[in-house]
């Protein structure tokens, strides 16, 4: 059998994230207690695989880690570095959501210095921090997790003494004993923020995984059954009340990097050598995964707005769909017609303010 290649995740990255931020939409869905076994006892497993749908988050921020390793092997500036990171997560927040919160903070706040406050507060994105409302808890957590990432590399990868693996084991068990800390001190704020702060761990561990996935590094063909173990593993307990807070979100962090390699395995499996044309699912999803950030924040949006409308039905399938069909096509969108042309001239004038100057290496 062939070996374990750790870069599957780097050969199939566009079509795991498009396949991770579909789950993700698909698991909105179950939340608003669509049915997806559509009253059907034979399918009440294909119900069960979509409420699994929020792993998808933990698969982006073990990519999101792994990414990052990437970019930061081209040895930018830091100024560079944090910009382009900036760029790419405030931009979208901006095109998508800021129009949209002006108009519903000052529909919900008659008062405008409140309504410009809570505004700020969302634009920001401190409100996740200070009310817990986790509309974008997911670019709450992105931001400082991508500001700390040059710290983050620098204790695994640069220090002259002891190993990488061994100090991931440290910083693992750090973030994991403040993590269990706050539960068991400040339970209230714990339970506001453990969507966010639970799934560090994979954030680390995927930035930890970047170096050997950037240097394809192999395993033995058995890895891929510890892999299949983990996955089964995590699709059969999840669904039960086996594994409780705080530990819940560690067991979710071992599923989402499985089901990453799981999940690219598949694409491997139907991805057929010497023919040059993908399957087209895998087109689709690579197309998906080109724009999951700006998908996953035109949906919620359109999600909200609709909840907000007498057309919406609780539990019903069909209006769902449309809304999803609605924000992949605004996704996209937004993402070719103002994104991307406002990213590339942000980060072009960048780069012309520094053309003539000396390339600066980091310490």
């Amino acid at each position: 059998m062939k070996p374990f290649r750790l870069d599957i995740v780097s050969t199939y990255r566009a079509p795991l994230y498009g396949f991770a931020i579909l789950w993700i939409v698909i698991y909105h869905a179950t939340i608003d207690n669509v049915d997806f076994s559509f009253g059907i006892e034979q399918l009440l497993w294909f119900k069960g695989i979509m409420e699994l749908g929020n792993a998808g988050v933990d698969i982006f921020l073990f990519l999101s880690g792994v990414c990052l390793f990437f970019s930061y092997a081209k040895k930018p500036t830091l100024h560079d570095f944090m910009k382009k990171r900036a760029v790419r997560l405030i931009v979208p927040l901006v095109v998508i959501d800021y129009g949209y919160w002006i108009i519903r903070c000052l529909v919900q706040d008659p008062d405008l210095g409140t309504a410009m406050a809570h505004f700020v507060l969302k634009a920001t994105t401190l409100e996740f921090w200070f009310t817990g409302v986790a509309s974008v808890w997911f670019v709450s957590l992105l931001i400082p997790l991508y500001a700390c990432y040059p710290l983050i590399h620098a204790f695994l990868f640069e220090s002259p003494r002891g190993n990488a693996a061994v100090r991931l084991v440290v910083l693992e068990a750090l973030i994991i004993a403040v993590d269990l800390s706050l539960w068991a001190y400040v339970p209230d704020f714990y339970y506001m923020i453990e969507i966010a702060i639970g799934r560090i761990p994979v954030f680390v561990f995927g930035c930890f995984a970047g170096k050997y996935v950037y240097e394809r590094r192999t395993l033995g063909w058995w890895t891929w059954i510890i892999v299949a173990a983990l996955a089964v593993t995590f699709v059969s307990l999840k669904p039960t009340d086996l594994i409780v807070v705080p530990w819940n979100r560690l067991f979710q962090a071992l599923g989402g990097i499985s089901l990453s390699y799981a999940i690219c395995g598949v694409f491997a499996i139907f991805d057929r050598p010497g023919v040059p044309e993908k399957p087209a699912a895998m087109r689709f999803l690579s197309f998906v995964g080109g724009f999951s950030l700006e998908l996953y924040l035109t949906h919620i949006a359109l999600n909200q707005i609709y909840s907000f409308t007498p057309l919406y039905m609780e539990g019903a399938l069909l209006p769902y769909l449309v809304v999803a069909a609605a924000a992949v096509f605004a996704a996209w969108g937004a993402r070719e017609y103002a994104i991307e042309p406002v990213s590339k001239r942000m980060l072009s004038k960048e780069d012309g303010a520094h053309r003539d100057r000396a390339p600066r290496r980091r310490p």
